[in-house]
């Protein structure tokens, strides 16, 4: 993913990164963080960190420092209980809820309204996550009609097919593929969602829709690795007739 932001998005590079604990962005992302210090332009950097004390924030930020000299950076550490976040998982929900509308145009900003659907599904909370995984299709709606120009448009609506997978909504799913045909196509995360929309549609004996996702494939991803793999699959795919076509 790194060297598709550094090439791809047309505008200066904004990263937020999330610890729980001060040293935590160090231990698991410095040598994230110095690569892009040292090789993107103009990179902004967030840190965002959950818990810490007065002395260790002021440890947080000078680490930062550290990390990050010579480019823009801010340093955020709230004063949650630590090693006893599980019992203030409200206020963390909180804080992750805030990421897409403060750093929308960062990785977590995709993966933050998931990753508390998720947490709800691990401890079974079958009908949370659901609600979850709801807010996060409102929420990456949000963002895409907040700047329909932003590179990360794509990856929106690739986060909003994920969700639907997760609610098992194959015909929501299959729309939102449809709409990355129409908008994105060429685009390397259109690559996955037409090979999950061609198993899906398949799945649910649509084949001619299966069919043409396929075909977008091939004939947009000339280079991909799996190129031969993918017309494999289209040369399965029984004759023309047998589902409904998607919009290309």
């Amino acid at each position: 993913m790194l060297p598709f932001l550094a090439r791809d998005i047309g505008r200066p590079l904004r990263v937020l990164a999330v610890g729980a604990h001060p040293d935590d962005v160090e231990i698991g992302a410095g040598g994230v963080l110095l690569e892009l210090v040292r090789s993107v332009p103009d990179v902004h950097i967030d840190v965002l960190v959950l818990t810490g004390t007065d002395g260790r924030a002021e440890e947080a930020r000078k680490s930062a420092a550290a990390f990050l000299a010579g480019v823009e950076h801010t340093v955020e550490v709230h004063d949650l209980p630590d090693g006893r976040l599980p019992a203030a998982w409200l206020q963390a929900k909180n804080l992750l809820d805030g990421i897409p509308v403060r750093y929308p145009e960062t990785m977590a900003a995709l993966e933050a309204p998931i990753a508390i659907a998720n947490r709800y599904a691990r401890i079974g909370q079958g009908d949370a996550a659901k609600q979850a995984v709801r807010k996060a299709i409102q929420t990456y709606q949000g963002l895409i009609q907040r700047d329909t120009t932003s590179a990360y448009t794509p990856l929106y609506r690739w986060s909003i097919v994920r969700c639907y997978g997760l609610l098992g909504d194959d015909q929501g799913l299959l729309r939102e593929v449809d709409e990355m045909v129409r908008r994105d196509m060429g685009h390397p995360i259109t690559a996955q969602a037409l090979l999950q929309g061609a198993r899906i549609a398949h799945q649910t004996k649509q084949d001619d829709r299966a069919r043409v996702y396929l075909q977008n494939y091939v004939v947009n991803y000339p280079t991909s690795p799996i190129l031969a793999d993918v017309k494999k699959q289209l040369a399965r795919i029984p004759a023309r007739g047998t589902g409904t076509k998607t919009g290309s």
